[in-house]
């Protein structure tokens, strides 16, 4: 009808925008498949495939600067979009300001003895969970890696958009602290070290380098080590020398924990591989589930199929017999 006349119209005038010449091109194919003795599709694809012709890989040129092209504007409102709900979680988030520990934190007690040999439990609070507003900002970003489906199939898109986001979550954090004129007390400056750290090792297949481990505690980029710096100047430093290696092993426990749920990011390169380390029964509210608003849907269950529900399939056919 006159739609699909219309649609031809629009289909000629996109592909007139490639430059082509349509004509010689048919010819080509037509030469090659009149050669296949039996035209099958698959055979049709590897004579094509084999064909040395100048106008396809001038359309295959064009084709894939179209596609980085509207790679990289999905990547700058994803990002966008993560920036802006970044900034509004971290101007409400009171819990960067407060000298009191969240709920959300861990007491670690540290054994030790005195001078005269006494033993003695030293306690002290730290994180156990990154902020609300830095898990919301990673499903967000996921769900709409979701929604592009054609970037599943490219992992080189994957890595950009992963390195855009990790630079996007220490820039915002960045530009929080350096509005906040002094006003993130220590206990915040402790939870937002912890945030940098799980952003960067969730995102961390945006950045080249060998995969890191329990011992290397993490791969941010250099930008994020700096940050990470500066995180730690707001602390006393004998303070931070005894909380910095119990902090680190809490964020790489969570990591452990949510990997399922943020699957399609961390397989890209995973930051920590001792997936055999027990995670630490914490008291806290821990579950990633609950901490944010909104999670995104699994592609499949990891789970097998209950022995329950097998034996009720199998009597059921059983019956049927």
């Amino acid at each position: 009808g006159r739609a699909a006349r219309g649609a031809a119209r629009r289909d000629i005038s996109a592909v007139g925008a490639y430059s082509l010449d349509l004509d010689a091109l048919h010819q080509r194919r037509s030469g090659v498949l009149d050669q296949v003795p039996e035209p099958s599709l698959s055979s049709a694809r590897r004579a094509l495939s084999s064909l040395e012709c100048p106008l396809r890989l001038d359309a295959d040129a064009k084709l894939r600067k179209i596609s980085e092209g509207a790679f990289a504007a999905f990547v700058d409102r994803v990002c966008g979009d993560a920036e802006a709900a970044l900034s509004r979680g971290l101007d409400s988030d009171q819990n960067l300001r407060s000298p009191k520990a969240s709920s959300n934190w861990d007491e670690v007690v540290v054994q030790h003895t005195d001078e005269e040999g006494n033993p003695v439990d030293t306690k002290f609070s730290l994180p156990n969970v990154p902020s609300a507003h830095v898990v919301d900002a990673l499903f967000a970003s996921l769900r709409e890696y979701h929604r592009s489906r054609y970037v599943k199939t490219n992992l080189g898109n994957l890595r950009s958009l992963e390195r855009e986001l990790g630079r996007t979550f220490v820039r915002s954090i960045s530009k929080f602290l350096d509005r906040s004129s002094g006003a993130v007390t220590e206990r915040g400056a402790l939870q937002l070290l912890f945030d940098v750290r799980f952003a960067q090792d969730v995102l961390a297949g945006g950045e080249a380098g060998p995969v890191g481990s329990l011992g290397s505690l993490g791969l941010g980029s250099a930008k994020g080590s700096a940050l990470e710096a500066r995180l730690s100047q707001l602390l006393d430093p004998i303070d931070w020398a005894t909380y910095e290696p119990y902090l680190w092993k809490n964020e790489v426990s969570f990591y452990h924990r949510c990997g399922l749920l943020l699957q399609d990011f961390v397989s890209v390169r995973r930051a920590h591989e001792n997936k055999d380390a027990k995670a630490k029964q914490s008291s806290a509210k821990s579950n990633i589930m609950e901490m944010a608003a909104n999670v995104p849907r699994f592609n499949y269950l990891p789970i097998s199929t209950p022995s329950a529900f097998r034996g009720a399939d199998d009597a059921a056919s059983g019956g049927g017999e």
